[in-house]
């Protein structure tokens, strides 16, 4: 059969190699492989409800009863909701017609497009082997290459036919890690003294090939977990392993990305441990040790089938290779033929037949047991060549995070910009890793995200601010090379008035993130200057074009654009406002954290830091202090380990980050379970996801803060303990998991704190010369929050003694971010005192079935 030819470019370069092949080839040898759209359930509502006219805010409400379960079908979305059938059973002429045409539809061909990677290269004019059309437009953003590309024909069969017709089918795929680690190359740049000159090529650069395969510090960091933006070991799951495995040699990390699948994930523990040395390496047969040594006994790839098949079997290369493949594919007519020729090979192997093996009874027990385990293992084998040339990548990678780490995080958040879901995520981890983040800067920062002098920071790019994008950052980067560093608000609007890109969205994106700072630190004056400061550019461009304003004046009308003295002057928005507008526009905190004004309340409410939870050993030893919970013994009878018996009850005032709505798949029988929540909270320690079952988001998703507000969270931490497969039933050797904390009850803050706290008591001391001032500043601070929390005062005088002030009404207030924020400019937190009560919960829990 025709060779499996996969090969990996960076981004740029995938359109580049088209060109050549284009070129070399031939232009009628070459070609993209057709895809065909299908229409999926909730598409077929929407297109039937467009072809019938009908309102198309109905016919939303109509495709949204179809639940976001990936690839689901009306059969068995009718089964998971209700509301869906009667859709379908609709007594209305109209909805009933238009649900039963979609469902007729459903699954039809709707749109021709172009597989991502595939393309044929044909010895023959491909007119001659099979039908071809013009590549259907895929829009998007051209690469330097891509119009020779687009100019390419595409088959009409789709991949499943170009083979057996005789071509020869290979993917050409654009791999972003690749583009990462061209750029990080590229910051680093030639010469760099910081690059040791046994890794530089020619040219100067460093040359990643050249990287030295047994470098302590990558494979620290492999272990420790800190694999964010590396190729294929950056998921939560692959972190736990890593650390649990704690590699020290490339052979590891082939193995674990091989492992790190369907299938063979359930080894990875077994993998682990004999790793580790707590379990002892053990092989079938002697002979298979020369294959499976590197793997600690555990078959791990297609290649040791092939090899092992060779060395029990005598099997030829080629009979190997129809092995690998009958497997892979289930050819079981195939199978059973190579069956019975492995079991002929290996009773002719006098070295297979040794021991007790000599015996052809247990030989043949041997032979059938190595087959069954091949069948099983051949549905999710992986082949070695792939997870070599993957776990390279990244350890590639690796080592630039490693080592560079300003350079190597500058690139891979650039590789997002424009895609706000995963940008902040990549953002976040350069400041967990100790990279000092800086605001944006007109003045400093290029389109994309560049290093610091030192090496020790990131100089947030332009293009990564939601709103501006890479055409506005490039054109304010070059103007700013042309002309110099920007005066101002008014010059920058002067200078850029006739760029098309630079809007008012821009502008207005630009100082609300503070990227006009370092000519004026009032980001609300400059924000709400926008308009005038549009229309006086305006004004300007015309009357030069005009060619009707004297040189004298020009001067002078220079002179007041410089220094914006023409603006005029408002208050700055609030802390609590601009580090909100960073969070919006840049996706995290930058110049602070809100809850900076919250410590004190942190302090005083929370039972435990998130920072503390994130930290094993304080987490556990909290959890060891705890009476060991009779559920979880009953539960878990072999679990020896005392941290995995064991809850933590614990109370959290903290900010709601996100949120993720999750819908289980659906069951067997169709129907889906009840709806869960996974929160992100953020108590200014730390970050934490928090899980929300079923019972309590059904009880608390109606009233939940505000993401980016202050929640009080009751909930309990405890260790997740897992089994392998094989022992799910039985309940034998259970493992130590992730600590997870789950959510019991959620609430608004400023609702909840009411009921734990008697009041937020404020002391000031007496002979403050401001006592007066600062008293009525927090009254008239507490009319603009009212709530339901009083507000009570205490004196404070010079030899200790406290006394507590009586007012005529004692004000309540609702304590939220803005409030505090405030309230911390009048007072220092150390003067305020909330003194909660003991209660975990504010709704006394429901007893267990076994308290019962």
């Amino acid at each position: 059969s025709m060779p499996d030819i996969d090969v990996d470019f960076d981004d740029a370069g995938r359109e580049r190699v088209l060109d050549y092949v284009t070129r070399k080839y031939g232009a009628d040898h070459v070609a993209h492989i057709v895809t065909f759209g299908q229409m999926a359930a909730k598409s077929a509502i929407k297109d039937v409800g467009r072809v019938m006219d009908y309102p198309l805010a109905d016919t939303n409400k109509l495709a949204a009863l179809v639940p976001d379960t990936p690839k689901i079908n009306f059969a068995s979305a009718r089964k998971a909701s209700p509301e869906l059938e009667a859709a379908f059973t609709s007594k209305d002429p109209v909805v009933h017609r238009l649900m039963e045409r979609a469902g007729r539809l459903e699954g039809s061909i709707r749109q021709p497009g172009v597989h991502a990677c595939g393309v044929i290269i044909s010895r023959d004019p491909l007119i001659e082997t099979l039908p071809v059309m013009p590549t259907p437009d895929r829009g998007g953003k051209k690469e330097e290459g891509a119009e020779t590309a687009e100019k390419l024909l595409t088959t009409q069969y789709d991949g499943h036919f170009v083979e057996p017709v005789g071509l020869l089918k290979m993917d050409f795929l654009g791999l972003k890690t690749l583009t990462v680690e061209k750029e990080c190359v590229n910051l680093l740049g030639a010469n760099n003294p910081r690059v040791p000159e046994a890794l530089r090529g020619a040219d100067g650069f460093l040359d990643p090939d050249k990287i030295p395969e047994d470098d302590r510090e990558t494979y620290e960091l492999f272990g420790r977990g800190e694999t964010t933006g590396l190729f294929q070991f950056e998921s939560d799951g692959m972190k736990k392993w890593l650390m649990a495995l704690q590699p020290e040699r490339l052979t590891d990390l082939v193995a674990m990305n091989a492992l790190y699948r369907p299938g063979p994930m359930d080894y990875i523990p077994q993998f682990v441990r004999r790793k580790q040395g707590t379990e002892p390496v053990t092989y079938d047969h002697p002979l298979m040790e020369k294959y499976l040594k590197d793997t600690y006994g555990i078959t791990v790839y297609q290649e040791q089938v092939m090899l092992l098949s060779r060395h029990l079997a005598g099997f030829t290369r080629g009979e190997s290779d129809k092995l690998r493949k009958a497997m892979g594919k289930k050819l079981m007519d195939i199978m059973a033929e190579l069956n019975e020729k492995f079991v002929k090979g290996c009773l002719a192997n006098p070295k297979f037949r040794v021991d007790k093996w000599k015996d052809e009874a247990e030989a043949r027990k041997l032979i059938d047991k190595i087959w069954t385990d091949w069948k099983a293992f051949a549905s999710y084998a992986f082949n070695k060549s792939h997870a070599v040339c993957y776990a390279w990548i990244a350890y590639q990678t690796g080592y630039l995070k490693a080592h560079y780490p300003a350079e190597f995080m500058c690139a891979q958040i650039s590789s997002e910009i424009g895609n706000f879901d995963k940008l902040p995520g990549f953002v976040a981890e350069a400041q967990e890793i100790g990279l000092e983040l800086k605001l944006p800067d007109v003045n400093a920062s290029g389109a994309r995200f560049t290093p610091t002098a030192d090496a020790k920071g990131i100089l947030y790019g332009l293009g990564g601010i939601k709103g501006v994008g890479e055409l506005a950052a490039e054109a304010i980067v070059a103007e700013r090379r042309k002309g110099g560093p920007y005066k101002g608000l008014l010059d920058f609007c002067a200078r850029l008035a006739g760029s098309n890109a630079v809007n008012k969205r821009v502008l207005e994106n630009l100082t609300r993130v503070g990227a006009f700072s370092a000519l004026n630190p009032n980001r609300r004056m400059l924000f709400d200057n926008i308009p005038f400061a549009l229309k006086k550019a305006q004004q300007k461009q015309k009357e030069s074009q005009s060619a009707q304003t004297n040189f004298f004046a020009m001067m002078a009308e220079d002179a007041q654009t410089s220094d914006d003295r023409e603006l005029v002057d408002l208050p700055p928005f609030s802390p609590v406002d601009d580090l909100n507008n960073e969070r919006e526009m840049l996706g995290v905190y930058v110049s602070g954290h809100p809850l900076q004004s919250c410590r004190r309340l942190v302090a005083q409410v929370s039972t435990v830091r998130l920072a503390t939870l994130a930290n094993a050993e304080e987490a556990d030893a909290l959890l060891l202090a705890q009476p060991a919970d009779a559920f979880l013994k009953r539960n878990h009878p072999n679990m020896k380990d005392e941290r995995a018996l064991r809850r933590l009850e614990v109370r959290l005032v903290c900010e709601l980050k996100a949120l993720r709505e999750m819908t289980p798949k659906p069951r067997p029988d169709g129907t889906v379970g009840e709806k869960w929540a996974i929160l992100t909270l953020d108590d200014g320690t730390g970050e934490m996801d928090a899980f929300c079952f079923s019972k309590a988001w059904k009880r608390y998703a109606s009233s939940l803060p505000p993401v980016g507000q202050l929640a009080l969270v009751c909930g309990e931490v405890a260790h997740r303990i897992n089994y392998e497969k094989d022992d799910r039933q039985t309940k034998a050797n259970p493992t130590v998991g992730d600590l997870n904390l789950t959510v019991r009850e959620i609430h608004r803050l400023e609702d909840a704190l009411p009921k734990i706290s008697k009041a937020l008591r404020i002391a000031l001391p007496y002979a403050a010369p401001d006592l007066k001032e600062r008293i009525q500043g927090i009254l008239d601070l507490a009319a603009r929050h009212p709530g339901s929390l009083p507000l009570a005062f205490t004196l404070v005088y010079g030899n200790g003694v406290e006394v507590d002030l009586s007012l005529k009404s004692a004000p309540t207030v609702a304590v939220s971010l803005a409030f505090l924020s405030e309230l911390a400019k009048i007072v220092p937190q150390s003067e305020t005192y909330y003194d909660p009560s003991g209660e975990m919960r504010l709704t006394p829990p429901e007893p267990r079935p076994w308290e019962r």
